[in-house]
């Protein structure tokens, strides 16, 4: 299960509370290549939303979310930081980061990384939450960027989230896209038993 999720144009069922833009779905599987707008008016602050789907993926603890943003059409009246939130299957938080500082919204790649980031006890039901913030430093009118959805380089969020693999004793299996390579050795054979088990694991 990958830990890799990509920012789409479908929107979420889940919203926050605005005022924004968009809510969108975080998706495993890469999207078309487009474009989505944020439009902000002077001095205002915005904040667009990405969530991840129900029940996906099995969360196993903390660690590093490191959120890559590909601005494709810049402004330099913009400014844009990211805050990540633990919510339940409603919507509500239950825990927060703080939020990362600004960057200018110029085209080309920002990175926004949280390392060893605690959002709590994840249960099955719980969802993470991308704010995009946005802000306007503009004295008057409305200035609008757009994120990069899709292509060679996409909007994403890789996150701690465990990956559940199935090995099976002495089988060396090398990585897969998000997933590390993994060697199995059993130490313990039991008659009648297969060597295989299930865990996660967390990169």
């Amino acid at each position: 299960m990958t830990s890799l999720f990509y920012l789409t144009t479908t929107n979420s069922d889940l919203s926050g509370p605005g005022p924004g833009d968009w809510k969108k779905a975080l998706s495993t599987t890469l999207p078309s290549s487009t474009t989505l707008g944020a439009t902000v008016g002077a001095g205002a602050t915005e904040v667009d939303y990405g969530f991840t789907p129900s029940g996906e993926p099995v969360p196993t603890g903390n660690g590093d979310y490191n959120n890559t943003v590909q601005i494709a059409a810049g402004n330099a009246n913009l400014r844009l930081a990211i805050q990540l939130h633990r919510v339940n299957s409603a919507g509500v938080i239950q825990t927060s980061s703080s939020i990362s500082a600004e960057q200018v919204m110029s085209a080309g790649t920002k990175t926004f990384n949280f390392a060893s980031l605690n959002l709590g006890t994840w249960v099955s039901t719980n969802r993470l939450r991308v704010d995009y913030r946005v802000r306007s430093t503009a004295a008057m009118g409305n200035n609008t960027a757009t994120f990069q959805i899709g292509s060679a380089s996409p909007t994403r969020i890789d996150t701690p989230f465990g990956k559940i693999v199935v090995i099976t004793g002495g089988t060396s299996f090398p990585g897969q896209g998000n997933a590390e390579d993994i060697k199995f050795t059993p130490s313990v054979s039991t008659p009648g038993a297969d060597d295989s088990m299930m865990f996660a694991t967390n990169e």
